[in-house]
């Protein structure tokens, strides 16, 4: 399902977005920027869970293992 909606948005940040990116709408890179945020913050939850379930074993030293 698409949304239409009207937005503002600051006319330099799109410049640098469209530099950035090369894409060349402000439809294209709205539509980056929100796919890049949710996956970004999908990565994070991600990472989130994992916190607490990882062991290392007794003795482990990252600097030895260099």
């Amino acid at each position: 399902m698409r949304q239409r909606t009207n937005i503002e948005i600051d006319p330099r940040k799109l410049e640098k977005a469209r530099k950035i990116s090369g894409l060349t709408t402000a439809k294209a890179i709205v539509d980056f920027a929100l796919d890049r945020l949710s996956r970004s913050t999908q990565a994070l939850s991600s990472l989130m869970e994992l916190s607490g379930r990882i062991h290392f074993k007794r003795g482990y030293s990252y600097k030895r293992a260099r």
